[in-house]
């Protein structure tokens, strides 16, 4: 079906039979909403914004608008809106389906099947990209975000399906003004920064990783170096056989997956220095505690630069200038000049944050942002988690 699905219900003493335009198996998530209602205050009645809430499914989403009547306590009007994953539908389009949607339960009479599957008969093309398949959780908690003015076509349509919403049992679009009792504040939480169906410059939506921990790289005294220890250890010949056996297959499937080892692995150890005597045979240690990569750096320079990078939730100039490996970064960043910062993403390899941010820019085209500063003059902060939303945003207020 490329259509999207509606369905009104009206529960008073029980969920009555549901009106339906384009039925179909989806229908069966649609739920009782009475125990949502009763946790927005102010009562979601006419003389109030209406409750929006979103579950989902491995196939798509379920958006249903919904008002208090007369009656008992949590009797209500709803209207389902179901939007297949495999459906092209812009954010845009969603919000007006929403609000009409909206004006259908606040109506003196509800249309009828045969009205209902005329007004909702357009077929959608088929989406070009597929978001991930997750599912709501039915035994966790209830979850809600503020909707300001202008967000539903982003909230409820461009940005719907948010991966960490799989956590919840739902999420209730509050209108300010609006609260939940007892439901967890999604408000902050980054709509995963870019999307792709709602900006022709973006080539793909892409997530920035929470920051991993790598170990810190230990001091290392004179006359030692930095070094990658591999422990050698005794084996028979039955071991070494497996051994053997082990590394082949490791060996095998790591180049056919494309692995690497990480930054932090094996530990970086203190190791005497040993002197090749004169006229003796090269040691198979360098005589040197500056232990460089090809750009000039020491490689506790790099730890250093990488474990700021992946540690730290703010990222700011006076403490990246101070690093050799990533002095000038942050103006690179701050000014979107991507080509400059896939630079620093290759010296820094280790680094899985600073991959994630340079992948993110990269996928703006050179005319929509480079040279343009992110930051207002005296904001010396990056936050590695909204790099991507301050992106958008400034592309957004540019291309007006």
């Amino acid at each position: 079906m490329n259509k999207t699905g509606i369905a009104i219900t009206v529960t008073s003493n029980g969920m009555g039979h549901p009106i339906v335009a384009n039925p179909g198996d989806w229908t069966r998530h649609i739920t009782d909403l009475r125990h949502i209602l009763g946790r927005v205050t102010p009562p979601c009645d006419n003389q109030s914004h209406p409750l929006i809430y979103m579950t989902f499914s491995a196939s798509g989403t379920y958006i249903a608008v919904a008002r208090t009547i007369s009656g008992r306590l949590g009797d209500n009007v709803a209207a389902w809106l179901y939007i297949p994953d495999r459906i092209d539908i812009r954010g845009e389009e969603v919000a007006v389906i929403i609000d009409r949607l909206g004006q259908l339960i606040n109506a003196g009479r509800l249309p009828d099947e045969a009205e209902l599957s005329e007004e909702f008969a357009e077929c959608y093309a088929p989406a070009a990209m597929h978001t991930a398949a997750f599912s709501s959780d039915p035994e966790g908690s209830l979850a809600w975000r503020r909707i300001g003015v202008d967000e539903l076509e982003e909230l409820a349509g461009t940005f719907r399906r948010r991966p960490y919403y799989a956590e919840y049992c739902g999420v209730i679009l509050a209108h300010e003004g609006q609260t939940v009792a007892g439901a967890v504040d999604l408000t902050e939480y980054p709509l995963d920064d870019i999307d792709a169906a709602d900006d022709e410059d973006i080539s793909s939506e892409i997530t920035v990783p929470k920051p991993q921990l790598v170990p810190p790289v230990p001091p290392h005294p004179a006359g030692h170096r930095l070094c990658r220890q591999w422990q050698p250890y005794a084996l028979g010949a039955l071991g070494g056989f497996i051994l053997g056996l082990l590394a082949a297959y490791i060996i095998g499937y790591c180049d056919s997956h494309n692995f690497r080892l990480h930054a932090a692995w094996p530990p970086i150890e203190a190791v005497p220095i040993t002197e090749t005597p004169a006229g003796g045979a090269p040691s198979d240690t360098i005589p040197t505690d500056t232990v460089t990569s090809s750009a000039g750096f020491t490689a506790l320079q790099i730890a250093e630069a990488v474990t700021y990078l992946d540690t730290c939730k703010v990222w700011n100039k006076a403490d990246m200038d101070s690093m050799p490996p990533i002095a000038g970064l942050w103006d690179a960043l701050n000014e979107c000049r991507y080509d400059d910062v896939a630079g620093y993403a290759i010296r820094l390899d280790g680094s899985d944050a600073l991959k994630a941010i340079a992948d993110t820019l990269k996928a703006f085209t050179p005319n929509v942002l480079y040279g343009i500063p992110l930051n207002i003059s005296g904001d010396t902060a990056i936050t590695p988690e909204t790099y991507g939303s301050l992106l958008r945003a400034t592309a957004k207020k540019h291309k007006q």
